[in-house]
């Protein structure tokens, strides 16, 4: 009777063994060292919860290092307002490939799962990004464009979060590839002087018209209402042309956005132009759905212009 009193009391403590969670659970320090950050996600399956995990280490730096990271360090930074610099704080992007699922569990109703990643390779990665983001800042600068320094005023944002990012991991900053005082004085030189009218007189006049003046404003130019006292003109044209579309309900148009900017002589300084074809409910629809893709196409054609000369 002893013998099975001792083996059912046996059998019931190592069942509690058995189902007992594991510490890394409620505290990660039990599995990651100093060297290492760690994560704990949850989800319906492993694989769920092992993309928790993963998500969960971007958190980290959302909440140490992203939220802390301010427009305010970006005083003289003409091309880029709150929106903008959130989107671009959101559109960084952290690469977790070295991360590894080390631990997992499975509970009452859902699985868990640990993720590591060791610090200085997760830093290496990131300096790797900074990089390609440094050659494409210094080739922009070559070209000595406005349309290329609101380039890299953006592109620098995006480095410089990246080494916010590695110094939490290793403690130690570096130097940017372009400072924004010379960025400052670049666009300051390409724009100097320089006094920009707006003449555009198609469709959404009062929306796009508002568009376009706050568009060059934002590369650093003084705009002005009179063509009089203007140094160049910007001049926009649109025309559609309705495609054929046997879609009950819906409608098809080709737009063409022509923009072309002329000196105090009237003499054509650049041009470009910007086609699109949106199908819609209707043409105002359409119309909306071009306009957002001219909006796009903007910052990438400009450079077409040669912008020195305005």
């Amino acid at each position: 009777m002893l013998n099975k009193t001792t083996l059912l009391l046996a059998m019931i403590i190592m069942s509690s063994f058995t189902w007992a969670k594991p510490e890394w659970m409620t505290d990660v320090t039990k599995e990651c060292k100093k060297s290492e950050l760690c994560a704990v996600g949850m989800g319906e399956s492993r694989l769920l919860a092992a993309a928790s995990a993963r998500a969960n280490l971007a958190k980290i730096f959302s909440v140490k290092v992203d939220s802390k990271f301010s427009l305010t360090e970006f005083s003289d930074n003409q091309s880029v307002n709150s929106s903008s610099f959130e989107n671009i704080v959101e559109s960084t992007d952290l690469d977790l490939s070295g991360a590894e699922i080390v631990k997992t569990y499975r509970g009452d109703q859902y699985d868990y799962a640990l993720a590591r990643i060791k610090k200085h390779v997760f830093a290496r990665t990131i300096e790797k990004q900074m990089n390609e983001i440094a050659d494409e800042i210094n080739k922009h600068l070559d070209e000595e464009h406005i349309a290329s320094v609101s380039f890299v005023e953006k592109q620098l944002i995006s480095w410089r979060l990246l080494d916010r990012r590695r110094e939490f991991l290793v403690g130690i900053r570096k130097s940017a590839p372009v400072s924004t005082k010379n960025l400052t004085r670049l666009r300051n030189s390409l724009t100097q002087g320089k006094k920009l009218a707006v003449n555009y007189d198609g469709m959404e006049k009062k929306r796009i018209h508002s568009f376009l003046k706050d568009y060059f404003s934002s590369l650093g130019y003084e705009t002005t209402k009179s063509e009089k006292r203007a140094t160049h003109l910007v001049q926009v044209d649109t025309s559609k042309k309705k495609a054929n579309f046997n879609v009950s309900g819906f409608e098809k148009y080709h737009y063409t956005f022509n923009l072309r900017v002329l000196g105090s002589n009237k003499r054509v300084l650049g041009e470009l132009s910007i086609e699109t074809t949106q199908t819609g409910r209707d043409e105002g629809q359409c119309f909306t759905k071009a306009y957002d893709h001219f909006k796009k196409q903007l910052d990438t054609k400009i450079s077409q212009i040669k912008m020195r000369r305005i």
